[in-house]
C-alpha cells in the first residue's frame, strides 16, 4: 500500500505526524488486547508486552481515564507490585488474538517535539487517537481509543531525530512514536461483512456494530500537570488539552513529488505533482477554499556512497510560492565526487497550510552514478578549430567595392575608405534531413496525401554506422475519423520519450531526446536521438536487430509506442530494395486484380475482350461509379502534384534571383558565395530536402501498399505505375 503522512500542530512545542498505513503486522507477532473501561464505558485497544519494538502500544507506555471527564488518568505500566489493571475492579484486560484476521494494517503517528522544549512545569503529556463506533442516526456514538501513549519528561522511548524538520520558527529534533490499526482498513474489513466475526469492527465495538463509516480520526494531547502514587500506581492530574481531527485515509493522495536526473545536462529537475502533472491548477483550487493559504517546502538533501558509507554531505530547504507549472533545478556539489561510487537525493516536498501548519509529506529519491559530473569542477573539452554547432545555416556573402556613393557612404561605419562591405544574406537550412516518419496507432492504413511514407507498427528500417548516429523521427497518429494521419503533439501530451534497444543479454540501453528545438519541435511530433559510437557499434554486433520508443508515465512504467528495426548503414541499399521490389510486386499484383474487376464490370464473366482504345465500349453504373472516382482522385493528386512542383520551384527561384541579383547590381565587382555547411554523413542536406519535408506525409504499408482504390491512382498519377507495367509488358 502507498504510504503517505501528514503533518498538523497541535501545540507550539508539539507537531502531529500521521503516517497512513505504514506497516502490515500478524496479529501472531502483535497480540491484540482489549480493554474495558467502566468509568467511561469505553474499548481501548492496547498490544501485548511482545510488540515493544513492532508498535510501542503497550501497556507499559499507555494510559486510561479512571473519571468520567478524563481529567484523571492512570499509569498501565506492569513494572509495579502490583498493575493497576489487575486490581481496579473497573479495568479489565481480554486477549483478542484468537478472533482476529492474522494480517492488519496499522498507522503510525509521529509526535515531534520543538527543540529545547524541557517540559517546564509538567510531568509530560498523554497523546491519544480515538474513533466513533456506528448508530442508526450517524451522529452520538461512543468514543473507542485505539491509543492513549504516555510521555513522561523523563522517559527513555523519545529517540532524537537525525534529520530535525523545521516548521514555521521552530526546529523538531525530537520525537515519539507508536502504532495502532488503521481505521480506512478496520472499516473495509467490517463494512465487507458486517457479520463476520474475526474483525476488529466487530470485536472492539459495543453490540458488534462497527465503527461510523464517517468517522474522522480524532488525536488529544493531555497536559499531565501533577502526578500521585497509589499502591505504586501513578495517577495523572490533567491540566491543559488540546485536540485536532483530521480524515482516516489520505485525500491528498494524488499530491506526489518527483525528482530526476538530466543527464544531457547534468542537472536536477524536481518538483511536486498533482496526479502525475504539476500542481499549480490543485493549489490554485486549495487556497481558493476557506481557510485555505498553502505553499510549497522544498528539501533536498544530498548523500554521499563513499565506500559502504552515505555520508549527508549537505542539505537546504526552499519555501515555493509560485511557479508551480514547471520544474526548479539543482546542481549539486559533491564534496567527494572522486572517491564516491554514487550519489542520492532525497527530495522531501511539504505541501504546508500557513493558516493552521497543516503538512502533506511526499518524499522522492534519484540516485546517480555519476557523482564525476558534480566535482568542484567541472572537466573541460578541447575542442579542436573548426568545430561547427549542430545549428547549421548558409550565408552568401556578397562583396562590394567601396566607391564613395551615397549608399556607401550612409553604410560604411567603421570599415574606412577603401575597405570594402560585405553585406550577409542568411537561408536557412534544415540539419536533419533523414526522417523516419512513424505512425503509433495500430489501426493506421493507407493515407490520403502525397509526401513522405509513413510506417506502421513494425516496419520502419533505421540506418546505423559504427559512428555517432544522428536518428529523427516524426511520429503520426490517425485523427478521429481513421481518415487519415496526424502529426502527434508530444509537448502537449506531456510524453516522457526515450529510444530503446535490447541487447541479446537481456538488458536494455536508452536514449533520451536531444533538447534542441531548432533541430526537433515536440510539437510537431518530432523527436531526434543521438547514439554514441562505442554504443552503435555495439548495437550493429548483436543479433537481436530491434528498436524501441518507449513512453514512461508517471508511475515509472515503460509503455511501447512503436517498435521497428535496424541495421547496418552497409546494407541499406539491399534492404531498401527489396522493400522496393516487394512494392512492385504488390502494385503488379493490384494492377492485374483491378484490370480483371473492371473486366467483369464491363462484359460479364464470358465476354470478349476489349482494347485500350475500344470507345464503344458498353459501361455499367458500377464501371461508371469507378471511372468517375478514379477521375476526381487523378484530379486531386495532379493538382497537390503542381502545387509541390511550383512550391520547390519557388525556392529555387528565390535562390537563384538573390544570387542573379548580386551579380547585376552595378556597384557590384563579383560574387563570393561561401556555403558554410558542414559535411556531416548522413546528416547535412540538400536545399531541396526542407520542401519534402514540409509536405503532408502519404502512408504506405509496405506489406500491403495498395489497400484502396485510390492509392493505386496516386501511383499510376507519379509514374511508378508506368514504369512497373512497361517492365511487365516486355
Amino acid at each position: 500500500m502507498p504510504v503517505t503522512s501528514r503533518r498538523v500542530q497541535l501545540t507550539n512545542y508539539a507537531l502531529l505526524e500521521y503516517v497512513y498505513a505504514d506497516t502490515e503486522i500478524s496479529t501472531s507477532s502483535a497480540k491484540p488486547l482489549l480493554l474495558t473501561n467502566a468509568y467511561n464505558n469505553q474499548y481501548q485497544f492496547v498490544n501485548s508486552a511482545t510488540a515493544a519494538s513492532a508498535t510501542g502500544n503497550t501497556l507499559d507506555n499507555s494510559a486510561t481515564p479512571v473519571s468520567s471527564d478524563n481529567t484523571k488518568w492512570v499509569y498501565l505500566t506492569t513494572q509495579t507490585n502490583v498493575p493497576a489493571i489487575k486490581i481496579d475492579p473497573n479495568l479489565s484486560l481480554t486477549d483478542q488474538s484468537s478472533y482476529l484476521l492474522n494480517e492488519q494494517y496499522y498507522d503510525t503517528v509521529k509526535v515531534h517535539l520543538a527543540a529545547g522544549y524541557d517540559f517546564a512545569g509538567l510531568d509530560g503529556f498523554i497523546v491519544d487517537i480515538q474513533w466513533v463506533e456506528w448508530t442508526p442516526s450517524g451522529a452520538g456514538g461512543k468514543k473507542f481509543t485505539a491509543a492513549a501513549q504516555v510521555y513522561l519528561n523523563s522517559a527513555p522511548n523519545i529517540q532524537y531525530n537525525p534529520n530535525p524538520i523545521f516548521l514555521g520558527d521552530k526546529f523538531y529534533d525530537r520525537y515519539i512514536t507508536f502504532s495502532f490499526p488503521s481505521l480506512a482498513i478496520v472499516n473495509q474489513n467490517f463494512w465487507a461483512a458486517p457479520t463476520a466475526p474475526n474483525t476488529i469492527g466487530y470485536n472492539y465495538t459495543h453490540n458488534n456494530v462497527g465503527f461510523s463509516k464517517n468517522s474522522l480520526i480524532y488525536s488529544n494531547l493531555y497536559e499531565i500537570q501533577k502526578t500521585t502514587v497509589t499502591n505504586n500506581n501513578s495517577y495523572f492530574i490533567i491540566g491543559n488539552i488540546y485536540n485536532t481531527s483530521f480524515s482516516p485515509s489520505d485525500v491528498y493522495s494524488y499530491v506526489g513529488a518527483n525528482i530526476i536526473e538530466n543527464t544531457n545536462y547534468n542537472f536536477f529537475e524536481y518538483y511536486p505533482t498533482y496526479n502525475g502533472g504539476y500542481i499549480q491548477e490543485y493549489l490554485a483550487n486549495l487556497n481558493a477554499a476557506p481557510g485555505g493559504d498553502w505553499v510549497i517546502i522544498n528539501q533536498l538533501d544530498v548523500y554521499e556512497q563513499a565506500g559502504t558509507n552515505m555520508v549527508l554531505t549537505s542539505s537546504m530547504t526552499l519555501l515555493q510560492q509560485n511557479n508551480f507549472n514547471e520544474a526548479a533545478i539543482l546542481r549539486p556539489v559533491l564534496r567527494n565526487s572522486a572517491y564516491d561510487y554514487s550519489f542520492t537525493i532525497q527530495y522531501t516536498m511539504r505541501l504546508m497550510n500557513k493558516v493552521d501548519n497543516s503538512e502533506i509529506i511526499r518524499i522522492a529519491t534519484v540516485t546517480s552514478t555519476n557523482p564525476q559530473n558534480y566535482g568542484y569542477s567541472l572537466e573541460r573539452i578541447n575542442v579542436l578549430e573548426g568545430f561547427v554547432p549542430v545549428a547549421v545555416y548558409n550565408k552568401i556573402e556578397q562583396v562590394q567595392t567601396a566607391n564613395l556613393t551615397n549608399s556607401l557612404l550612409g553604410n560604411q561605419g567603421a570599415y574606412g575608405y577603401g575597405t570594402p562591405k560585405i553585406v550577409t544574406n542568411t537561408l536557412y537550412v534544415n540539419s536533419y534531413v533523414d526522417i523516419n516518419y512513424v505512425s503509433i496507432d495500430s489501426s493506421t492504413t493507407v493515407g490520403q496525401s502525397l509526401g513522405q511514407t509513413v510506417y506502421p507498427q513494425g516496419l520502419n528500417y533505421i540506418f546505423l554506422s559504427k559512428f555517432v548516429n544522428y536518428v529523427k523521427f516524426k511520429l503520426f497518429t490517425v485523427s478521429k475519423d481513421k481518415k487519415q494521419n496526424i502529426a502527434l503533439n508530444l509537448a502537449a501530451n506531456g510524453m516522457n520519450i526515450s529510444l530503446s534497444f535490447i541487447y541479446d543479454d537481456g538488458t536494455k540501453t536508452y536514449f533520451a531526446p536531444q533538447q534542441d528545438l531548432s533541430a526537433a519541435d515536440p510539437s510537431a511530433g518530432e523527436v531526434l536521438f543521438r547514439i554514441d559510437d562505442i554504443t552503435s557499434a555495439k548495437l550493429l554486433n548483436q543479433s537481436n536487430k530491434g528498436y524501441y520508443i518507449i513512453n514512461q508515465n508517471n508511475l515509472g512504467d515503460e509503455v511501447l509506442i512503436y517498435s521497428g528495426n535496424f541495421d547496418s548503414q552497409d546494407n541499406s541499399v539491399k534492404i531498401m530494395a527489396t522493400i522496393n521490389q516487394t512494392l512492385i510486386e504488390d502494385l503488379n499484383k493490384q494492377v492485374g486484380d483491378l484490370q480483371a474487376a473492371q473486366y467483369v464490370l464491363l462484359h460479364g464473366a464470358t465476354g470478349t475482350s476489349i482494347s485500350a482504345g475500344n470507345s464503344s465500349a458498353s459501361s455499367s453504373p458500377s464501371s461508371t461509379l469507378i471511372n468517375s472516382s478514379a477521375s476526381q482522385v487523378s484530379s486531386a493528386v495532379d493538382n497537390a502534384s503542381s502545387y509541390v512542383t511550383s512550391s520547390a520551384q519557388g525556392i529555387t527561384n528565390a535562390i537563384k534571383t538573390a544570387a542573379d541579383n548580386s551579380v547585376n547590381d552595378p556597384n557590384s565587382v563579383g560574387l563570393n558565395i561561401n556555403l558554410n555547411v558542414p559535411d556531416i554523413p548522413g546528416v547535412t542536406p540538400s536545399l531541396g530536402s526542407p520542401v519534402n519535408i514540409a509536405l503532408k506525409p502519404n502512408v504506405i504499408k509496405p506489406s500491403n501498399p495498395l489497400t484502396s482504390t485510390s492509392t493505386l491512382i496516386q501511383r499510376l498519377s507519379q509514374g511508378a505505375i508506368a514504369n512497373v507495367t512497361k517492365q511487365t509488358s516486355t
